[in-house]
């Protein structure tokens, strides 16, 4: 199923349609905007619809990756989707809707890090990640060195954050804004 958010396409005008002309019932323009576009003409370079193939929920559209992948991989896949990222949590409603997404027992990737500074946890789009405790688990982010530390950020089966080697393969879900 392909949905647009608040997109839309237009066929493009194949060479010879123009060749049956189709009568025009709409009055003569004024003089001086003979040359204005009309609302409805067909835009010179089709584009496919942003978003295609998200689902659209609250004020964006989401899509939940097709199989597990380590935190680089499912970034890369998020890119290559019809404008999309990693998802990027913007408040507690937010934060529900998303975690609605996936099965209550599964765990996934969100977009973001502290791969640029240690102890500095940013979303994709450079904005801080709020340490507030609704949404961190417990004692998160703790940077367990057992795995060779914690560097990505995932949602965890009870919806709240927490930090975890980006090598380990589990769901992930993008976002188009």
């Amino acid at each position: 199923m392909m949905l647009g958010l608040g997109c839309s396409y237009q066929a493009p005008v194949s060479p010879g349609d123009d060749d049956d002309p189709i009568p025009d019932s709409s009055p003569e323009p004024d003089s001086g905007t003979a040359d204005a576009p009309t609302p409805d003409a067909p835009p010179d370079t089709p584009q496919p619809p942003a978003c295609a193939g998200y689902t659209p929920a609250g004020t964006s559209a989401y899509l939940v990756g097709s199989e597990n992948a380590d935190w680089p991989t499912a970034k890369s896949a998020c890119e290559g989707l019809a404008n999309g990222h990693l998802v990027v949590i913007a408040d507690a409603t937010e934060n529900t809707l998303v975690r609605g997404l996936l099965p209550m027992t599964a765990r996934f990737w969100m977009g973001f890090s502290d791969l640029e500074v240690e102890n500095t946890w940013k979303w994709l789009d450079g904005t801080d990640v709020p340490r507030a405790a609704e949404f961190w688990d417990g004692a998160q982010p703790n940077d367990n060195q057992t795995f060779g530390g914690e560097d990505c950020g995932e949602m965890s089966n009870t919806g709240t954050w927490n930090d975890k080697a980006c090598s380990n393969a589990q769901p992930f879900v993008c976002e188009c804004p």
